[in-house]
């Protein structure tokens, strides 16, 4: 066990792809700016925790502070992302942050901002005691690009926390100027939904493996999955759901044989 996995002290440093575990604070931005983005955050007492941003000390406001930005942050004890005011007289400056795109669940608290003047954009907080504490009184207005939704992790169990089709997290995130790669070095904005409009998704992990179903009839194309997949992409009465009808010379079902030549 470690005190703060990452921390950050009076400068700019950007987080990116690390997995940070069974510390007392994953990462820990203490009157620094940067952004912490495609971290996969598990298992620690506080996920993320951000206090103060870099005082410009001609004006004494503070010029920059952080970015938390899709990240998954699972099964932190006390809170998933923190966010409160900085030490000492940075305590008294304007303090505007950015918290968006971000998976957290399993804490006692999700997504806690102890002060008014954050941007908490596009997140899924589910599963926590408490999923969403906003505000220096607890009472700042949730916007509705925020949810509490299952994000269908692949294997939770397992340790793996991509995202499965149909997810909620899927082209949702936050999309401003984010670019790059994701936790696992894949190309981070990818159309995965199928509408031709590519978002980041929520979370660390940009889902990629979009596979249509062209005739809309419940099952996918064949795109080289596993499972039930679709023989026929343009018949919508052609799928492994379907009632073989014998003497027709059609298999209906997909299971490779048509009933009257068995």
């Amino acid at each position: 066990d470690c005190g703060n996995g990452i921390r950050t002290y009076d400068g700019e440093t950007n987080i990116y792809a690390n997995t940070l575990t069974d510390n007392d604070v994953g990462i820990a931005f203490v009157d620094s700016s940067g952004t912490a983005h495609s971290n996969l955050v598990s298992a620690n007492d506080i996920g993320i925790s951000v206090s103060g941003g870099i005082t410009d000390f001609i004006t004494t406001e503070i010029s920059t502070t952080p970015d938390v930005l899709h990240n998954t942050v699972v099964n932190n004890t006390t809170a998933g992302i923190t966010v409160v005011e900085g030490t000492g007289s940075m305590g008294d400056k304007s303090e505007v942050y950015l918290v968006a795109g971000n998976i957290v669940s399993g804490s006692e608290t999700g997504v806690w901002v102890g002060l008014d003047t954050a941007s908490v954009m596009n997140n899924n907080s589910i599963g926590n005691t408490t999923d969403y504490l906003l505000g220096a009184a607890g009472d700042m207005e949730l916007d509705a690009s925020n949810i509490s939704e299952d994000p269908l992790f692949t294997d939770v169990d397992g340790g793996d926390h991509s995202l499965q089709a149909g997810s909620p997290c899927i082209d949702a995130g936050w999309d401003t100027e984010f670019t790059g790669t994701d936790y696992d070095g894949a190309d981070r904005i990818v159309d995965g939904d199928g509408d031709d409009v590519a978002l980041a998704d929520m979370g660390a992990f940009e889902f990629s493996d979009y596979c249509p179903d062209s005739d809309a009839d419940g099952y996918q194309d064949d795109c080289g999955q596993e499972g039930d997949v679709d023989c026929d992409d343009a018949d919508a009465s052609v799928n492994p759901g379907a009632t073989e009808t014998w003497y027709d010379g059609i298999d209906q079902d997909c299971d490779g044989n048509d009933d009257d030549q068995d």
